[in-house]
């Protein structure tokens, strides 16, 4: 989010700017190294964490979704670890892998949230 919030602030600036603003070469470079360099995982759900959590952690929406059972539930815990232990900061060294590992926290959040709990037989 950090990424995020800098960008902001630099659009903030742009907007209250008269004259349109000239990116250096070596600017422009190194944005398109580090899209360039993004791993597939931050990719995804940096794009469909405000969305969709279930595409965010790569699963599709499961048949019975509106009915949270453990199978269910193990198969996203399962996802969402696969994909922590891919993006987390101290694994990645890309310059948006804190952002990346906090939408996914944020995605895996939601969509427990989104669920009812497993009731008791």
């Amino acid at each position: 989010m950090r990424a995020a919030n800098s960008a902001l602030a630099a659009a903030r600036q742009l907007a209250v700017a008269t004259e349109p603003p000239v990116l250096a070469v070596a600017e422009l470079e190194a944005m398109q190294r580090m899209i360039e360099t993004m791993p597939p995982a931050a990719v995804q759900v940096l794009r469909y964490a405000p969305s969709s959590p279930f595409s965010a952690l790569g699963v599709e929406r499961l048949a019975a979704a509106r009915e949270l059972n453990t199978q269910n539930k193990r198969q996203l815990l399962k996802r969402y670890r696969k994909l922590a232990l891919e993006l987390h900061p101290d694994r990645c060294d890309h310059a948006l892998a804190c952002d990346a590992m906090q939408a996914l926290n944020t995605a895996y959040e939601k969509m427990e949230r989104q669920q009812p709990r497993c009731r008791a037989s």
